[in-house]
């Protein structure tokens, strides 16, 4: 069954059109208009059909018949000569077709049997009148006329002399017992093609006397769209106005009256005239004390539309009555709709409204339903007992209003968005609307419903109980076509004529429904049980919805009659949108209206218990200052009413869900706390998540005075305010405070505000900013470009973005870096050294962000001086109120020496962390120890140092010092380096804190073009690289704990493959000709060709022959005329096949080292050639390529 509703009301009347009598009050002012094409269209009145220049009308005329005298005058005197009285008269057939509209024909009925006809037709051959049209006549009779007497006028039509359609007056009219003295129009719209009207007189009960003045047309033609979410009453237009009306007309089908009562129908038309302040009244004359119902309906239809009004479109009626109010008359109404005719629905306010009071006082409402069927036609029935005096209804217009989806809500943090019927699809719904009672609900009533949903601020609805006893009053806003999203604010713009609060019993409750059926209700006192609302003062009383709803119904009851309720306004209803609200780090934030969708929770919200009829004072005052942007209002709570009763004030943040481990509590006045051992005994601190109770610090401990932030509440001395509330265990989205009873009214609590503090939560839920940020580091050779990603080891929410790089001011120019917002980030330096790097990384629609270090590394491998590659560190410890436990960090495991064959050694604590301790321990890790009760990071500094070279480097550690409960599991980032074609063995779950920890993705990862890591469950790997591939490579791997759930975390191995020094030795003898015994020279060049420096020794062996004898001066500097380097060689000529040169000095990868040999060459009585030969050891500096190693300068010889 659907349900009958009711809209805002604009005044309407309307005139005479369609199939019915009518009251004729302007005939000399019509317009004459004989063609079809020139009728005007969907006008208040009709167009006289009448001779015109472009049309030739005649009139013709019967009479007679039966035993009585009939006759129609003639047009001209004449004296009566008989009994039977000839046709004399002035007003003839003529009157009736020519321009002056005031005139008429007559025909006299001198007895009750006998008929009359007269016909106009439209002789003119082009002329002829379309199916659709409105055709009738405009009549008059000297006296009244009876339902019998109507019953005997028929008007019908022709074309080209043949009958084609007629219709009785009754069947047209049907909705009238009598025509009264004056003029009337008569007639139905037509179904075929015409060139002729005609007006049929017989069967008349009583002697009578008939005027015709003209016949009449109407013209119907497509009317304009219904606006979207617009009450339209559904009207023609004035026949000045240039604005085209609605087809619309009184079906007189689905008019008229039945039943014991003399219903009558007075006016029906001027509900389609455009006049916005007439109306047609239907009433009876008394009761009568007879069994049975008598019926009374009104239908209007739109004459074009044969398609119908789409289901989902408002149909109803603006009506008004001024003595029958309440059940019932809504009981007795019923609204149908038709399509064509045939009947779609039918809604009867008995069985759908009950106990609703359709029209309270004599205000108008408009009456109807949302269809579900397509129509073009709407009517309205009353039905009344005989004997019930109804007094008189009037129907002022058919209104119907097209629904369609209302403007997107934006969230907001502090503006409500009022659910207007201008911008929404809304409409009070009557199925939960309305007052009632237990016993009888004297005095109650609800008035102008629909000015909660009209747009105005200043013109309420207004709700009053009287003296009723368990009454209560509801008033419901519905919207058929949009769905309201959870977590939004949805309620009530209200005042009160009385001071709420000291001595008044009630409740309220607010209900949200979906496709009609309740899915949230919450009982509260947000109003009227404790809540203070002062006289003239307004307040926004709803909740936060927990489901998605399209209705919200507000419902006061009133217990008892002796605690009056008073008149309640309420204004609008409101909806808000929450928005979510990052919060940065380690931060106290307040829940108020600018920074927050913060909202009083009004289910929540009052007293609640036991409460005694006499509050004695009790209540919460202005809970609204509690989330509020000023520093000095405030919410007042008293409560005196004994055990078993508490009062509470609930702040919800619905779109934010704060995470175990925060703290959440209220900033309250204690100046007015009774002195106790305990200062806070009578409070307690509730958590809810989606409305859903979670936890008390009644059963987690004693409230926590949280007294170690900035306070920001002014008007009232520091040391009198405190900061109340516990560490939370659950998720949470709302935090209460419940103050238990005081002994005295002088004790009280003055509430400024709600707040959470982040610095002990664990993340997860809402909470974006308590980021698990970790810092990032790589290494990689200068002028080789690298890759990687500073989001791997992060935990954040899902769209967490990170932003540009900020270089510090102390790198070393000749860098590049983009980063992506994903973290990607790639990179390239020209310049070795240290690149330190901060990174913004932000949550969705956070603007404060907090930034994560990247730290890279660039070595210079043709050089044996680099730094060592320090990279930073990062680990997590539980903090505690006792003796913190430590954490022992194995900093140097993703360390790695700065050049080939250096050696690292132990750290040493450069800067102290803040808030704890750190030492060295006998294994070389930093172990460290949090300060009693601190939560938060601690960040201290180490250096390394690289032998040989005594080259130092800093990094930083980060500690996490969680709260109690939270897990500690650390994956950090690794380090280590290998040479060119050389594997390498390790174990990622070296720096990595955690009990029970294994890899959860085990097994073989290729990086195509890199390398192959082959990497166990227990962390061990072995990485093999592409052949004669350099440079950086990494893999990233998952290692979790053994709990359940399993605490994990992700982490990089950082691989460079180094290149390894390729050695080439070139040999020059001079001279290299030789006569007889003579001294020469040998110099040596070793170069470096892979720009890789050598640290190492180097070694090169020179073949022994007798015919010459090298020697060595290691002070020599220039030798065969070249520069050579002796001092760093040392010469070993005691072997007896080589001598052998040697230097550990190092060699810079890209240039050479030169030796050079000074030789005493004695060929004797020989001659000949023979070569010397220079060859680089392979082992020296762990080269691969062997294959330029030697190299030989020949001598040629002669005896003299």
């Amino acid at each position: 069954m659907r349900r009958l509703s009711t809209f805002p009301v604009h005044v309407t009347n309307s005139h005479l059109l369609a199939c019915l009598v009518l009251c004729l009050s302007l005939l000399g002012t019509m317009q004459s208009m004989a063609q079809q094409a020139s009728i005007p269209a969907n006008k208040d009145a009709s167009t006289p059909f009448i001779s015109t220049p472009t049309a030739t009308l005649a009139v013709s005329t019967t009479a007679g018949g039966g035993l009585g005298v009939v006759y129609w005058e003639s047009g001209s005197a004449c004296s009566i000569g008989n009994a039977f009285l000839p046709p004399c008269g002035l007003n003839g057939e003529d009157n009736v077709t020519n321009s002056n509209t005031s005139d008429f024909a007559r025909v006299h009925f001198l007895s009750v049997s006998g008929s009359a006809r007269l016909r106009v037709t439209d002789n003119t051959a082009a002329n002829t009148y379309s199916a659709g049209n409105f055709a009738g006549f405009v009549i008059a009779n000297s006296s009244a006329l009876g339902a019998g007497l109507l019953n005997t006028i028929t008007v019908a039509t022709y074309n080209n002399g043949a009958f084609v359609e007629a219709s009785t007056a009754n069947s047209l009219i049907g909705v009238s017992s009598s025509l009264l003295s004056g003029a009337y129009e008569v007639g139905f719209i037509t179904s075929l093609p015409f060139d002729a009207i005609e007006i049929r007189f017989g069967g008349l009960v009583s002697a009578d006397t008939y005027d015709v003045f003209y016949a009449v047309q109407r013209r119907f033609a497509t009317g304009p769209s219904l606006v979207c979410n617009t009450r339209t009453p559904i009207v023609t237009s004035a026949n000045s106005s240039t604005v085209t009306g609605f087809p619309a007309a009184i079906e007189p089908i689905h008019t008229g009256a039945s039943g014991p009562t003399s219903f009558t129908v007075l006016n029906p038309t001027n509900v389609t005239s455009s006049t916005l302040t007439d109306y047609a009244s239907i009433s009876a004359p008394l009761p009568v004390n007879v069994s049975g119902v008598s019926s009374v309906s009104l239908s209007v239809k739109n004459q074009v539309n044969s398609a119908g009004y789409p289901a989902g479109t408002f149909a109803g009626f603006d009506v008004e009555n001024t003595e029958v109010i309440g059940a019932s008359l809504l009981s007795s109404t019923t609204i149908k709709t038709y399509l064509n005719g045939v009947l779609s629905e039918t809604v009867t306010g008995g069985s759908s409204l009950v106990s609703i009071p359709l029209l309270t006082a004599t205000g108008r409402q408009t009456i109807g339903f949302v269809t579900s069927q397509p129509f073009n036609e709407v009517q309205i029935v009353f039905s009344f007992p005989a004997t019930l005096s109804v007094g008189e209804t009037r129907i002022y217009s058919a209104i119907l209003k097209s629904f369609c989806a209302g403007p997107t809500i934006t969230c907001s943090t502090s503006a409500v968005t009022p659910l207007t019927n201008t911008s929404f699809p809304v409409y009070i719904n009557n199925d939960h609307t309305g007052t009632g009672s237990s016993l009888v609900c004297v005095g109650c009533a609800i008035n102008n419903a629909d000015n909660v949903i009209n747009g105005s601020t200043s013109s309420p609805a207004t709700i009053s109980l009287g003296t009723a006893v368990s009454a209560t009053a509801r008033l419901s806003v519905a919207n058929p076509i949009d769905t309201y999203p959870a977590e939004s604010y949805i309620g009530f713009d209200i005042e009160s004529s009385t001071l709420i609060g000291a001595s008044l019993l009630g409740r309220t409750r607010i209900t949200l429904y979906n496709n009609g059926s309740a899915v949230q209700t919450g009982s509260g006192a947000s109003l009227l049980a404790g809540v203070s609302l002062v006289s003239g003062n307004r307040q926004t009383v709803g909740t936060v919805a927990q489901v998605p709803f399209d209705e919200v119904e507000i419902e006061f009851t009133q217990l008892v009659s002796a605690n009056p309720l008073g008149t309640v306004s309420i204004y609008r209803a409101v909806i808000q949108k929450a928005c979510v609200t990052p919060v940065a780090c380690n931060q106290t934030k307040f829940l108020n209206t600018t920074d927050f969708s913060a909202f009083i929770e009004g289910t929540r919200t009052g007293l609640f218990g036991l409460v005694s009829a006499d509050l004695l004072g009790s209540g919460v005052a202005n809970p609204g200052n509690a989330i509020s942007p000023s520093t000095t209002d405030f919410a007042r709570i008293t409560n005196v009413l004994g055990v078993g009763v508490t009062a509470s004030i609930s702040v919800a943040d619905p779109a934010d869900v704060y995470p175990a481990g925060t703290f959440a509590g209220f900033t309250i006045s204690k100046a007015n706390l009774p002195v106790s051992a305990n200062l806070f005994s009578n409070l307690t601190v509730n958590t809810y998540l989606n409305g859903v109770f979670q936890e008390s610090s009644a059963t987690v401990g004693n409230l926590i005075d949280l007294s170690v932030f900035l306070q920001i509440f002014g008007g009232v001395p520091s040391s009198d305010l405190a900061n109340v509330g516990f560490v939370t265990s659950k998720s949470f989205d709302e935090i209460q405070l419940s103050v238990g009873s005081f002994a005295s009214v002088g004790n009280f609590v003055d509430v400024y505000g709600a707040f959470i503090d982040t610095r002990t939560s664990s993340n997860g839920g809402s909470l974006v900013c308590n980021f698990v940020i970790n810092p990032d580091f790589n290494v990689t050779t200068k002028n080789v470009p690298v890759s990687g990603n500073v989001s791997t080891n992060d935990k954040v929410p899902a769209g967490t973005t990170y932003g540009t790089p900020s270089a510090s001011s102390s790198n070393p120019s000749g860098a590049t870096i983009t980063l992506a917002t994903t973290g990607v980030y790639n990179f390239t330096a020209t310049t070795p050294g240290t690149y330190t790097y901060t990174v913004p990384v932000c949550a969705t629609g956070q603007t404060s962000c907090p930034t994560t270090p990247l730290i890279i590394t660039v070595l210079d491998q043709s050089i044996a001086t680099n730094k060592p590659v320090a990279n930073p560190d990062y680990a997590s410890v539980q903090s505690s109120t006792a003796a913190a436990g430590s954490v022992a960090i194995n900093v140097k495991a993703n360390d790695g020496a700065g050049n080939p064959g250096g050696v690292l050694g132990a750290p040493t604590i450069t800067i102290n962390p803040t808030h704890g301790t750190a030492i060295i321990d006998g294994s070389g890790n930093i172990v460290y120890t949090p300060a009693t009760s601190y939560i938060g990071d601690d960040i201290l500094t180490y250096e390394i140092c690289e032998t040989p070279g005594g080259l130092c480097a800093p990094a930083q550690v980060i500690v996490h010092v969680v709260a109690p409960g939270s897990s500690t599991v650390t994956v950090a980032d690794d380090y280590t380096s290998t040479k060119q074609n050389a594997p390498i063995t390790g174990n990622v779950l070296t720096n990595d804190l955690g009990t029970g920890l294994t890899v959860s993705n085990a097994g073989t990862i290729s990086s195509p073009g890199k390398g192959t890591l082959i990497i166990t469950s227990a962390g061990s790997y072995t990485f093999t690289p592409a052949t004669d591939v350099t440079g950086p490579v990494d893999f990233t791997y998952t290692a979790c704990d053994g709990g359940t759930p399993a605490a994990c975390g992700t982490a990089t191995l950082h691989i460079l493959i180094n290149k390894v020094p390729d050695l080439a030795i070139i040999s020059t003898i001079q001279p290299s000709t030789i006569y007889g015994t003579s001294n020469f020279t040998l110099v040596g060049e070793v170069y470096e060709l892979n720009s890789s420096a050598v640290t190492g020794p180097i070694t090169v062996y020179i073949a022994k022959d007798p015919l010459f004898v090298l020697s060595f001066d290691g002070a020599a500097v220039f030798v065969g005329g070249k520069v050579v380097n002796n001092s760093v060689w040392t010469f070993d000529a005691t072997n007896k096949d080589f001598y052998i040169l040697t230097t550990n000095a190092g060699l810079v990868g890209g240039t050479k080292r030169v030796f050079g040999l000074t030789g005493v060459f004695t060929p004797g009585n020989t001659r000949g050639s023979i070569g010397i030969s220079s060859l680089i050891v392979a082992s020296s500096s762990g080269e691969l390529n062997l294959t330029n190693n030697s190299d030989a300068d020949s001598i040629d010889y002669f005896n003299k």
